[in-house]
């Protein structure tokens, strides 16, 4: 099981990488088509707004003691396994 620390420290490497992963799929959606680049950039905004609220629930762990934060730490991984499903579908996608 992982202390809160590294939880948290493998998290925001893990929002890091996803960072990169989203900037190379809007470069790659900007040499699209118009059709595919318009459905990419919708796809692209699910993606962000999904990204964000990664990125608020870790902050919501940073301040999480006890058991509220193994009820937080619960909610973030099924949120980060569905924005890593999320990022994954559109790469394959485009």
């Amino acid at each position: 099981m992982d202390t809160p620390s590294a939880y948290k420290q493998k998290m925001a490497a893990q929002l890091k990488e996803w960072d990169a992963q989203i900037h190379l799929l809007e470069a790659k959606i900007a040499t699209l088509g118009v059709e595919m680049r318009l459905k990419g950039t919708e796809e692209l905004e699910k993606l962000r707004v999904k990204r964000q609220l990664a990125a608020d629930k870790m902050h919501e762990l940073g301040e999480a003691t006890g058991q509220v934060w193994e009820e937080a730490k619960a909610g973030a991984d099924r949120m980060w396994a569905d924005l890593k499903a999320s990022i994954a579908t559109l790469r394959d996608k485009f």
